[in-house]
């Protein structure tokens, strides 16, 4: 039985937060001084997308119980259960959180956001009108002509969806299915890789926290649940490569099982980085943990496959790096001109730390005092939104386009002592559960 969480280490855990919650101030304070002094940026909320408008009498009800069920038998099931239903377990609690969280905004949350002007579908359109071949051949030069998240994305999704409509299926339909699917996705595979990083143990610790992270407030309205679902699968995949041992008992049987699983998420990448740029950053991930390894050739193997993806685009219109640089033009020609890069450091962080929750406060103060490969995930995830941040390509709407790193980052909740009887862990779903309940309630955001 776990020790109780007393003593330095819960200590410390607290003091983690404290930090995340003066983060989070700090950032509100400023960025709502800001909005009042230069409504030009176009942010209400600062450092989240919206407005700050409680609703009356919220349908708070499933999200509250779906809460309650996670803090009481939350932690007992991630101990007692087969890992399978585990992995089925978290992803399926993780979709049921993200539907709960939407029946806030009504019956149609789920699917309205997807159907605006500014979305994938609105840009299907545009496919139907050139044809698949001439629009990925001429989709920088027409950029400016899209849909906003067309814009700002590769051109994968759009033409997906182009692709699903015409096999006969709703495309409505596929965008919802590819969030859900997307989103539970990324459970499964963050706990695969932690478990084969940092054990068994720490995965079933992290898993009934990181389900329940506040990020699914945003994951349950926008397509950017699916990239991180797909980033993440590649990144387990290339996690697991590294820990396969190139010798093993039977000769070079496991070297060419490690090759297998790091081709197969090289092209999992590739397809990813197909349908969004900050997968790119992402990639920091795997590239920590085989250097923490000293595991290169999965790495090599990984980037030959998804090289060869992207290659395939080019030869049917689209270059990647072509696309990369078009969007950042665009993106400066847009609000991001108008949003002041200092704030956006800080804002940036404070709505990635909203979205994972204050657990990651907690992991983080504790990482001096847990060195290890079981920290690699999430050193590696830092740096990943380090560079996403002083990159400047981040000045708002992270708190959705950095859903890929919240898994990831969720994984501090496998640094934080369970405590007695599992109180130590029933107190960081709770502190999940609050923060995504109190988000969706009070802010109205455009999705």
């Amino acid at each position: 039985m776990p020790g109780p969480a007393t003593g330095p280490a819960c200590w410390l855990s607290w003091a983690g937060s404290a930090g995340w919650v003066a983060l989070v101030a700090v950032a509100t304070v400023w960025g709502s001084d800001l909005a009042e002094r230069r409504p030009e940026m176009r942010i209400g909320a600062p450092p989240f997308t919206g407005q700050w408008n409680a609703i009356d009498r919220p349908a708070i009800g499933p999200a509250v119980a779906v809460a309650l069920g996670v803090v009481v038998l939350g932690p007992f099931l991630a101990r007692r259960a087969p890992w399978r239903v585990l992995l089925a377990g978290a992803a399926g609690l993780a979709v049921a959180w993200l539907l709960a969280l939407n029946h806030v905004d009504g019956p149609d949350a789920l699917e309205r956001p997807l159907t605006t002007r500014y979305e994938y579908l609105a840009g299907v359109a545009d496919v139907e009108a050139l044809g698949p071949v001439d629009y990925l051949d001429s989709f920088t030069d027409r950029i400016g002509d899209y849909p906003t998240h067309v814009r700002g994305h590769p051109p994968g999704v759009v033409v997906a969806l182009w692709a699903a409509g015409r096999t006969g299926l709703d495309r409505l339909d596929v965008a919802v299915t590819l969030v859900l699917a997307g989103w539970g996705a990324a459970m499964v595979a963050t706990l695969v890789a932690l478990r084969d990083l940092a054990g068994e143990a720490a995965a079933r610790r992290a898993a009934p926290v990181l389900a329940l992270a506040p990020g699914a407030v945003w994951a349950g309205t926008s397509v950017d649940a699916f990239y991180t679902g797909l980033t993440a699968v590649g990144i387990a995949s290339l996690v697991v490569a590294t820990g396969v041992d190139p010798a093993g008992r039977s000769g070079g049987s496991s070297g060419r099982r490690a090759d297998l699983l790091a081709a197969g998420g090289g092209a999992v990448l590739g397809v990813a980085l197909l349908c969004s740029y900050g997968t790119l950053a992402a990639l920091a991930i795997p590239v920590t943990v085989a250097l923490l390894r000293r595991r290169v050739r999965p790495l090599v193997v990984s980037a030959v496959v998804a090289t060869a993806v992207l290659a395939v685009a080019a030869a049917a219109g689209f270059w990647w790096l072509d696309g990369l640089r078009t969007t950042r033009d665009q993106y400066e020609l847009g609000y991001a001109s108008l949003r002041p890069y200092g704030y956006w450091v800080v804002g940036s962080l404070a709505a990635v730390a909203v979205a994972t929750g204050p657990v990651l406060g907690a992991g983080v103060a504790r990482l001096g005092r847990r060195a290890g490969l079981g920290c690699g995930l999430l050193v590696g995830a830092l740096v990943a939104v380090a560079a996403a941040d002083v990159s400047g390509l981040a000045k708002g709407e992270v708190e959705r386009i950095w859903l890929v790193f919240v898994p990831w980052l969720a994984t501090a909740a496998a640094l934080v002592p369970a405590g007695r009887h599992d109180l130590g862990t029933r107190a960081w779903v709770t502190a999940q559960a609050a923060t995504a309940i109190g988000i969706q309630v009070a802010l109205r955001s455009p999705w």
